[in-house]
């Protein structure tokens, strides 16, 4: 049976669910940080008990910074993205990561799975600047994957090296595919901040097709993508997984996430219509309440407990009982439907899934293969 993971990130011990718990996910810059940081990280990662683990690189702190650069006009104020493994990744207006700090995190940590470190393409305000800015990105996670799978290699790691994919189009991802026949990992990631569900299709099935069986997509737990992978954990991948810190922006702020549609619901004193909804959740943590007051009523830790254990398990239940009812796109279509009012967001879901399971069979044909690609709109 294929596996198919949540792995949660951005988290604090007291964001931290109470068991089942299948992945979760620390941050390379932020682990290296401090020893406190670091210490932290193992204490969450042994406490979790979790079943697998995950160093990710760091990338998305380059893809904040790579958009401020963007937007300012005085050199002075940019922050320089430099390589130097001899120092640290934080430095005064440098920002500094490379495979060998990622490796550290490793070594430190043991994980299961790690994410090479990655340049993420920004989206240019001037479209004729785009290629430039894939290239540029390009170069770096090319040059970062050698480098990061032969250290690890070297030092006998046996953590799963994951290669991000910074691509907008099939060309793109091409060119990473070409370049990858050259270097040792396991498997693939895509951001979900370039990801529709067109783009998403095309890119996993052509993974699968360079042989990929291994996938994450990072940055997700929006409901129709959550929905909509399940389909290819099913059938094209032996593990798939996503991450997302929606745990902990949604529970900090007193947002209860309604089982199957993922829809947030505010349990704030001032969300009175909300409040007197009835609890409809099958969850072992709603089981003692009848209306959203008495979750409200409760004292701030236990309230905090409870949201955490809450949202969790509803999106653990969406992915497990999606990934259930995916034999075919029209059973997924139909269970979505019945348990969510999202038709639009489950019509979408499944006019792409049947796209791609008309093909599915065929995926040996060229031909078919190209149709399948215009179909989407490549």
């Amino acid at each position: 049976m294929n596996e198919y993971v949540n792995f949660i990130s951005g988290i604090s011990e007291d964001m931290l669910p109470i068991g089942g718990i299948g992945g979760i996910l620390g941050n390379t810059p932020d682990i290296l940080k401090s020893e406190k940081n670091y210490e932290k990280t193992k204490y969450l990662y042994e406490k979790s008990n979790a079943k697998y683990l995950m160093v990710d690189s760091g990338g998305f702190q380059m893809h904040l910074i790579n958009e401020d650069n963007l937007k300012l006009l005085d050199p002075a104020l940019k922050t320089l993205i430099i390589m130097n493994p001899g120092k640290n990744i934080y430095l005064k207006k440098r920002f500094n990561l490379c495979a060998e700090h990622v490796v550290h995190a490793v070594e430190l940590l043991n994980p299961d799975f790690v994410v090479c470190p990655d340049l993420p393409a920004p989206t240019p305000e001037d479209s004729d600047q785009k290629r430039y800015l894939f290239l540029n990105s390009f170069g770096y996670n090319i040059y970062s994957a050698f480098n990061m799978s032969n250290i690890l290699k070297d030092k006998g790691s046996k953590a799963n090296l994951l290669i991000p994919i910074q691509a907008f189009d099939l060309a793109e991802f091409q060119l990473y595919i070409n370049h990858l026949a050259y270097i040792n990992f396991d498997g693939l990631s895509f951001p979900c901040r370039l990801m529709t569900l067109e783009r998403m299709a095309a890119f996993f099935i052509k993974a699968h097709l360079a042989g990929v069986r291994i996938i994450h997509v990072l940055g997700t737990g929006r409901f129709s993508y959550i929905a909509f992978i399940a389909y290819f954990a099913k059938h094209f991948f032996n593990f798939s997984s996503i991450d997302s810190t929606d745990l902990q922006r949604f529970s900090k702020v007193n947002s209860y996430l309604e089982p199957y549609s993922l829809r947030p619901i505010s349990l704030r004193m001032d969300s009175e219509d909300d409040l007197k909804q009835p609890v409809k959740c099958s969850c072992p943590w709603c089981g003692y309440y009848s209306s959203f007051s008495a979750i409200q009523n409760l004292p701030k830790q236990e309230k905090r407990v409870f949201m955490v254990n809450h949202n969790h398990f509803v999106v653990e239940q969406l992915m497990a009982e999606a990934y259930e009812h995916a034999s075919t796109a029209r059973s997924l279509f139909e269970f979505l439907c019945e348990k969510t009012t999202r038709h639009d967001e489950c019509r979408n879901v499944y006019r792409v899934l049947s796209i791609v399971e008309a093909a599915r069979a065929h995926l040996n044909n060229e031909n078919i293969v190209q149709a399948f690609y215009r179909k989407l709109g490549f």
